[in-house]
């Protein structure tokens, strides 16, 4: 399955599960190596994601963000800094659905909004 790249998933329409009072874990693999001659250091980025119900963020199992909401306009404002140290890291976000669409989208930037850091990278792989 493959999100929409240029804007939010309805995940309903994704998976063809509808219904509404549901919970969807999207989980994802975070991978920061730092440049050839760069310093071994943390990097910084931000999570932006697109939500019109409540989520909770997880990286390595610790908890980042949560928040409760109900049909909030999908219009990207959740940002969730994170600190990656360098080797891969587990990014899991839980997704409420209470009402209407199940809506997700996700982008990192870096700290000034541009593109992720130099050394970032960041993929999913569905369950068989």
């Amino acid at each position: 399955m493959s999100l929409e790249s240029d804007r939010w998933t309805d995940l309903h329409a994704l998976t063809k599960r509808e219904g509404d009072l549901q919970l969807w874990a999207l989980v994802a693999t975070l991978a920061f190596e730092p440049p050839e001659g760069a310093p071994e250091e943390p990097v910084e980025a931000w999570l932006w994601l697109e939500l019109e119900d409540g989520w909770e963020v997880w990286l390595d199992d610790r908890r980042l963000s949560r928040a409760l909401r109900r049909q909030a306009a999908i219009n990207g404002d959740v940002r969730i800094p994170l600190e990656l140290t360098p080797g891969e890291h587990r990014l899991v976000v839980l997704v409420e659905d209470a009402y209407g669409v199940a809506a997700f989208g996700a982008r990192l930037t870096d700290t000034a909004n541009g593109a992720p850091p130099a050394g970032l990278e960041a993929w999913a792989v569905a369950p068989d």
